[in-house]
């Protein structure tokens, strides 16, 4: 077995010891600390005494994952209802009807008094509860809500009454209920490339908060020509494939479709035949479409148009149309063979930069030094 020499070892311990001093006063530093105190976030504070949950709006609870989003202009239209859940406080009768009001500060009596000037809300609804109700859900009329973007306060009051209560009440629950019927500006400066499997498309985003985007497209266009003035508007389209009326940005005239025309709002629940969508969910204004998915083929042209959605999902009306081409594109290997270009057989490569069977620099120092490290090892030994 090969031995280190006794004055090497000597001088490695020298040398380690200080070390392994330093590394242990370190540790016990470190052990004698105390543990930092933890954190947690704090949370919003619960307003009144009963906890409300907005549970779903039409029965869909997609956009709830965050309590921000608000109700929208189609969920306004559809009178979509808004599922309640409230929670309330165990070990004591309930007083028998649950009062939904809208408006500032409703638990307070001065707020729900006709006969003073102070009347800030008003009631909505009124529910009938067990005095042995824990857990309660009611679906409430978004009616008076809708109309205006704002946001509403709803309070729910714990009564002993079905008329319209005027006391100060101790037992209710807020929840905030945001709506946005207004809907995003459409994109602008959209804009079609070419390409023969991915085509490019990009566009401008319009100001505000936008949550993603639509594009649109149409295969069945007409090269050039004008658009015309078709008669119905595209977000009465039917099925069928109905015609979308004139364009108000300025088109592309390069293609012309008769189903997506600029500046004009249309109904996702009823695209016309034809027209395909892609959404993005993201603030991305570039994007690409295949051309076997949108179903084009080769040297055709398809008319593109994209709409913004904001936070609450308010589609914006169509943006300009565009129009984007699919080619037959050419790499670098097909340009440099149609230029005239060639290329040999080559050769095989053992190690980057060297001939086959030339031994690589790295490995012949590494073999080099080793001997010598093992020269001088065996030197040292001899005279020790």
């Amino acid at each position: 077995m090969f031995a280190y020499p006794q004055a090497m070892m000597r001088t490695l311990a020298r040398l380690l010891l200080p070390l392994f001093a330093v590394a242990a006063l370190v540790a016990a530093s470190v052990a004698a600390r105390p543990a930092a105190a933890q954190t947690t976030t704090p949370t919003t504070p619960m307003v009144g005494t009963i906890p409300v949950v907005l549970l779903s709006v039409g029965g869909a609870t997609y956009h709830l994952s965050t309590l921000s989003i608000p109700l929208n202009k189609a969920q306004c239209d559809a009178g979509a209802k808004l599922s309640f859940q409230l929670t309330l406080p165990a070990g004591g009768a309930n007083l028998g009807f649950i009062q939904v009001w809208q408006g500032n500060n409703c638990n307070a009596a001065n707020t729900r008094t006709t006969t003073t000037s102070t009347v800030t809300c008003q009631l909505l609804q009124t529910f009938v509860t067990s005095s042995t109700d824990t857990r309660v859900t009611y679906s409430v009329d978004p009616k008076a809500l809708c109309a205006s973007s704002a946001t509403w306060h709803l309070y729910f009051l714990d009564t002993a009454s079905d008329a319209a209560s005027t006391d100060e009440i101790a037992k209710f629950g807020q929840y905030d209920l945001k709506v946005d019927i207004d809907p995003p500006t459409p994109p602008t400066g959209v804009s079609g490339g070419k390409g023969e499997t991915q085509i490019p498309v990009n566009w401008t985003a319009p100001a505000g908060d936008i949550y993603g985007y639509t594009v649109l497209w149409d295969t069945n266009v007409t090269a050039g020509g004008s658009a015309g003035t078709p008669s119905i508007d595209a977000g009465a389209a039917s099925d069928d494939g109905g015609t979308a009326a004139a364009s108000t940005i300025g088109d592309d005239p390069g293609c012309v479709s008769s189903k997506l025309r600029g500046g004009v709002a249309i109904d996702f629940n009823h695209l016309p035949a034809g027209v395909g969508r892609l959404d993005i969910k993201e603030k991305s204004t570039t994007t690409s479409l295949s051309a076997d998915e949108i179903g084009a083929s080769l040297n055709s042209t398809v008319a593109v148009a994209v709409v913004a959605l904001d936070l609450a999902y308010n589609p914006s009306k169509l943006s300009n149309v565009s129009c984007v081409r699919v080619v037959h594109t050419l790499g670098f290997w097909d340009t440099y063979k149609a230029n005239g270009g060639s290329a040999d057989q080559g050769c095989a490569v053992s190690a980057v930069g060297h001939h086959a069977g030339e031994r690589s620099t790295p490995a012949s120092a590494f073999t080099i030094v080793a001997a010598l490290l093992g020269v001088s090892l065996r030197a040292r030994r001899k005279r020790s």
